[in-house]
């Protein structure tokens, strides 16, 4: 009686071999991939070499961009933080908006734009036509705009406020030198023309417009008009800039 001879099976550990040798070469990518990563990000192989400013430069110099700006933009170029920089640039008070990109292989380019101020905010800061009031360095913002005066938090009511009523006093020829709103918050206004308004709290839609209606009648009595009170539920009362203050005598409609 024959007997077989034994057999070798191979394939185990054939398979073994081959899965061994695709998980060295995956851990050889892996640690490559990771050593080129870090080399890549290190500050000494892209350096930031050039940084461009463009911009109006106003009221804004070079040296007070770089100052602020260039700290924070040495370093990889692939890794510099650009979100951090912009946030430093724009809290100088004369920027508005700034843009920052990447140029390869070194260079930041950073665009900005100047604020444009249309009011005077109390006697120290300026508002532009949006955000917070902006306190400028030796005061040096612009003097020919309007001077808004009130409580802080109050800068965007009280800017509103002036451009609503602005619209309206410009159909009879007038505009407004300034506004104030108090801590009681009662309204008041001095004209071009050196009048002054006091408008109160209540129903300020309602007393402009009686103002509007009744102005162009106070005109023609041929005096000079000095301070007129809307704060009454009939007409206002009219303080001439020589002598005591009267009634007027025009009927107003409520």
């Amino acid at each position: 009686m024959s007997s077989a001879e034994p057999t070798l099976n191979w394939s185990t550990p054939r398979l073994l071999f081959t899965g061994g040798l695709y998980a060295f070469w995956f851990l050889v990518a892996i640690s490559l991939t990771l050593l080129g990563t870090d080399w890549l990000m290190k500050p000494t192989t892209y350096p930031v070499q050039n940084v461009h400013f463009a911009g109006p430069f106003t009221h804004v110099s070079q040296a007070e961009l770089e100052s602020v700006a260039l700290p924070g933009l040495m370093g990889s170029f692939l890794t510099v933080d650009l979100d951090a920089a912009q946030q430093r640039i724009e809290a100088l008070p004369w920027i508005d908006r700034a843009w920052l990109s990447r140029r390869w292989p070194n260079a930041i380019y950073v665009r900005f734009t100047e604020q444009k101020f249309v009011a005077r905010w109390n006697d120290d800061a300026w508002l532009g036509n949006t955000g917070p009031a902006v306190v400028l360095p030796h005061h040096d913002g612009p003097l020919d705009v309007v001077q808004l005066r009130g409580p802080a938090g109050a800068e965007e009511q009280t800017l509103s406020t002036y451009r609503q009523w602005s619209e309206q006093l410009a159909t009879i020829g007038l505009s407004i030198d300034e506004l104030q709103l108090t801590e009681r918050r009662m309204w008041a206004l001095r004209l071009n023309n050196g009048v002054e308004l006091l408008i109160g709290r209540d129903r300020l839609e309602e007393r402009i417009q009686r103002f509007v209606k009744i102005y162009p009648v106070l005109v023609n009595e041929g005096r000079r008009i000095g301070r007129i009170d809307l704060r009454y539920a009939n007409g206002v009362a009219v303080a001439w800039a020589k002598g005591r203050p009267t009634f007027s005598r025009q009927p107003v409609a409520r």
